[in-house]
């Protein structure tokens, strides 16, 4: 491969920026293959921006005056291109390139607030620093960052331009489900309105947490969807900006806050945050245990009781303050949202899609964790005759090694397949004479096979001292990451009668160590609750399955970046509800 070509292959041209990787100038960005989400221009204007001082920071000490320093990342650390400031604080104030889809909360009364404030409807701002647009802007900006208050941008001889809302639509916003603190497993589903947990019925397996989306109107082309996932503590007023429309005050912002020192002569701009610690005074707000008042400072030791020392000790707390308010993410893969196929029998309008997919990671249980081993989702699919499959099953050729993430097949890849069993409780697969869950032998082999050709197998290396030979189609080495290539080929049509009919993928169930089964009812529509009822999956675009797992406040929002056109508008293509 020449350098051209390599230089082709890792990069991509960034029609929003002429900011090289290392952001010193050039016209070259990271491209497709390293995920990029964010621009490098993106990160640049987060870097070169004034971060809000007015925030909560307890006792952290913030090293940088930019929007990429937070409580929780202080020294400005960058992870990707994501701007820190941005991830870990919602609403924002500035233009970023996610809309908002659904808010999920755990008091319902912060709704109004969030869905009034969300940057889909409500008007916001940016001051246009014209070095923010420089090929090099750290030399252009000559030390200054651009302002965030339209006063000071206009003092500073810049434009304040302000946008209105980006699609018009306020994000849903419903409780969330409920599950043990840090516990990515299976959660109490909860009635999204109410709050009322909803009892599993008999026979129906646990589940992950889950939100159905109506995939909006003007969506289409390649998106992404990010999860984040706020962790607040109850020993301050964390959310009562939001709390009954926002009507309840601000509760805890920068006035609060724990200064190392307080009004020091060397701070610039009256900065509480510049000390070095060293030599630093009491913290202005560091108080001990009292019966009105705690600690508001990171690990901190506090004695129960009002006694002199020699009577008791102190007992030191496990609390870090830049965790006590944390946001976490997950982001997913590309995924397109396209216009239903037109040559497919008996894909007419209205019919119901389901997506079926995986989730899951190539390892056992605990080489998996914080994901899961592999798992079909929906776990139990629930349909009717002439209803449609859409079966996308989708890999990685890039897992550790072998031995730090065990699994069947090649040692860094993903497969899996569809072979019907007897019932859940079986392993083997039933003979193709007595298969019934697909009306052709065409569509056995299609699932069992995933796009293997039988002639190009070797049978020498069909067995497990040769699971890393490509030729050993036995355990799916020959199958494509993505199956199959052709998303619209993913289609299967229910013919099977009314019963429930089991299947696995023959790779990745390993009995007590891995467990990949799921199970297909058709008819008898009440028995689970949890399948998209009739009419709510309008067939017009396809979507995969993302499952997440959910706790606090959860905001899902997706891209609009470098030709992902996820809300360009130049193309309707339907709604379809998804699970994420």
């Amino acid at each position: 491969m020449t350098a051209a070509q390599r230089d082709s292959f890792f990069f991509a041209e960034d029609p929003q920026s002429s900011v090289s990787r290392n952001g010193a100038g050039g016209n070259r960005d990271y491209g497709i293959e390293y995920g990029m989400h964010e621009s490098h221009r993106d990160y640049q204007k987060c870097r070169y921006t004034e971060r809000n001082k007015g925030l909560f920071s307890i006792d952290q000490k913030l090293k940088r005056s930019d929007a990429t320093a937070t409580r929780q990342n202080p020294n400005g650390n960058r992870r990707g291109l994501e701007c820190a400031e941005e991830r870990d604080y919602y609403p924002y104030w500035r233009p970023n390139i996610w809309r908002d889809l659904v808010v999920l909360v755990s008091d319902i009364s912060f709704c109004d607030y969030f869905k009034t404030y969300s940057q889909n409807v409500a008007t916001f701002g940016e001051c246009l620093c014209d070095f923010l647009t420089a090929d090099n802007i750290n030399t252009a900006r000559s030390g200054k960052l651009c302002p965030i208050d339209p006063a000071k941008c206009t003092e500073e001889g810049y434009t304040w331009k302000e946008y209105k809302g980006t699609t018009g639509k306020e994000p849903n916003c419903v409780y969330h489900p409920f599950g043990r603190d840090n516990h990515l497993g299976n959660y109490l589903q909860v009635d999204s309105d109410t709050g009322e947990f909803i009892h599993p019925k008999d026979g129906e397996s646990p589940s992950t947490a889950k939100y159905t989306l109506m995939i909006p109107e003007e969506m289409s082309g390649q998106c992404v969807i990010r999860m984040r996932y706020n962790m607040s503590t109850n020993d301050y007023p964390s959310h009562k900006y939001a709390r009954n429309k926002g009507e309840g005050g601000i509760g805890v912002d920068s006035k609060t806050s724990c200064p190392w020192v307080s009004g020091a002569s060397d701070c610039r701009n009256g900065d509480p945050d510049c000390s070095t610690g060293t030599n630093d005074t009491a913290f202005a707000c560091g108080t001990g245990l009292t019966a009105d008042k705690i600690p508001l400072y990171n690990r901190p030791y506090v004695n129960l009781f009002d006694r002199p020392t020699g009577e008791g000790f102190q007992l030191g707390l496990a609390i870090n303050t830049h965790q006590t308010g944390r946001t976490f993410q997950d982001r997913s893969y590309v995924f397109n949202v396209t216009a239903m196929p037109t040559t497919v029998e008996g894909l007419d309008k209205g019919k119901r899609v389901i997506n079926f997919g995986i989730r899951g990671r190539r390892g056992n249980i605990v080489q998996s964790y914080p994901a899961v081993e592999y798992d079909f989702t929906p776990q139990d699919l629930q349909v009717n005759k002439d209803d449609f499959l859409h079966i996308q099953f989708h890999g990685s050729d890039f897992n550790a090694a072998r031995n730090a993430n065990n699994g069947e097949g090649w040692q860094y890849s993903d497969r899996a397949n569809i072979v019907q069993s007897n019932n859940e409780g079986m392993n083997y697969p039933l003979h193709g004479s007595d298969i019934n869950m697909f009306s052709t032998v065409d569509e056995v082999k299609k699932w069992a096979w995933v796009g293997q050709d039988p002639a190009a197998c070797d049978e020498t290396v069909n067995n497990d001292k040769n699971q890393n030979e490509y030729k050993n189609c036995g355990k799916l080495n020959m199958s494509p990451n993505r199956f199959p290539q052709n998303p619209s080929e993913g289609l299967w049509r229910i013919q099977a009668s009314d019963g429930t009919y089991t299947f696995f993928s023959t790779r990745n169930n390993n009995f007590s160590n891995r467990s990949h089964k799921s199970k297909l009812i058709v008819g008898n529509k009440d028995k689970y609750k949890g399948s998209p009822e009739e009419g709510e999956v309008v067939v017009g675009s396809f979507a995969a399955i993302l499952g997440a797992s959910v706790a606090g406040l959860g905001i899902a929002v997706f891209l609009k970046q470098k030709g992902m056109f996820c809300f360009s508008g130049s193309k309707t293509v339907g709604r379809l509800p998804t699970q994420v």
